[in-house]
């Protein structure tokens, strides 16, 4: 596995070149190299990695995270009852854009091994999903085998369908159309909203849902908060950037509202602790077992603010995830 050298970057959302720093970044999850800078835009107020992985060098940071065992485990946090409660929200709230019809098409950019393919075409739609990774769809194909579900592998530029065919997607339209964290994911967020408009329906809606760089538990826990996942995560919006994003692409009746994310603060704690505390801090052994009751008891803590806090966050602006809905105009 080999790391590229990094970059700097510009804004990603308006291009550019003034932003603040915010924070040096390391991968706190696989401890792979690098050392990245997370700033924020001053135009646009859009976090972004102005220190980055190079484009052709960014797939070395996701090799691997699609094996067999990583397939296996995101299969059962991404098709809980949970995260199924989550796709069940945005399918509702895309569903008061455009009105589900049975027989509709529609795309799902970043599918991943999400159960939100399986519950569309429960609902009568005739689901696409797109991901550049093989192991996904094949995991998606079996999860979703006698549904009307038909899957992607590729990008927005170029995908081939299950039988290895070139996917004409120009030709290709959609009555709606979702991004469930996908654009933080991508150098060029606002040309891909912009692709996805073009596939759809004149009056066509998406649901996009992305991190936010306003969010309390960001603050709070800084450098260990889960969703900069850096570098994978080259875009954290903020309800500015993300309307100026929608805008540029050509959508109108763009509505940003604050999203449930939960145990993003335990998850964060958890990292917290492991590189302050734990096993990846620089305290002696001895030490690390004695704090573990310490452990127990502000995890509760944080578990209880997390599953005390969903709505608070949400209405104040504050919440770990932004949920986006647009429509195309007739």
């Amino acid at each position: 596995m080999t790391f590229s050298p990094t970059e700097n970057a510009a804004c990603p959302v308006c291009g550019a070149r003034e932003a603040q720093p915010l924070q040096t970044l390391r991968d706190r999850l696989w401890s792979r190299p690098g050392v990245f800078q997370m700033a924020r835009c001053q135009v646009c107020s859009h976090g972004f990695l102005a220190v980055r992985p190079t484009q052709e060098g960014m797939g070395a940071y996701y090799e691997g995270l699609y094996d067999e065992v990583g397939v296996g485990i995101e299969e059962k946090l991404q098709r809980s009852v949970l995260a199924q409660m989550l796709n069940w929200r945005r399918m509702r709230a895309l569903n008061a854009r455009r009105r589900f019809r049975p027989g509709a098409r529609h795309l799902d950019v970043g599918c991943g091994v999400s159960s939100l393919l399986r519950q569309l075409a429960a609902r009568g739609l005739a689901a696409v999903g797109l991901d550049f990774e093989e192991a996904a769809c094949q995991s998606q194909r079996a999860y979703c085998e006698g549904l009307d579900v038909e899957l992607w592998r590729g990008t927005l530029d170029e995908a081939y369908d299950s039988a290895g065919g070139v996917v004409d997607e120009g030709r290709q339209r959609f009555a709606s159309a979702s991004m469930i964290h996908y654009l933080e994911h991508t150098f060029t967020p606002v040309e891909d909203l912009r692709r996805v408009y073009q596939r759809l329906e004149p009056g066509g809606a998406i649901v996009v849902e992305v991190p936010s760089i306003e969010s309390f538990h960001r603050s709070l826990f800084q450098s260990y908060w889960l969703p900069y996942l850096p570098p994978q995560h080259i875009s954290l919006f903020s309800r500015r950037s993300l309307r100026r994003a929608f805008k540029d692409a050509g959508f109108v009746g763009v509505r940003v509202r604050g999203a449930s994310a939960p145990f993003i603060g335990l998850s964060s704690f958890a990292i917290w602790w492991t590189w302050v505390m734990g096993r990846k801090s620089s305290l002696s052994r001895p030490v690390q077992t004695l704090a573990w009751p310490l452990a127990f008891l502000w995890g509760a803590v944080v578990l209880l603010g997390d599953l005390g806090s969903f709505w608070l966050l949400a209405k104040s602006g504050h919440a770990d995830h932004l949920r986006v809905t647009a429509v195309k105009p007739r």
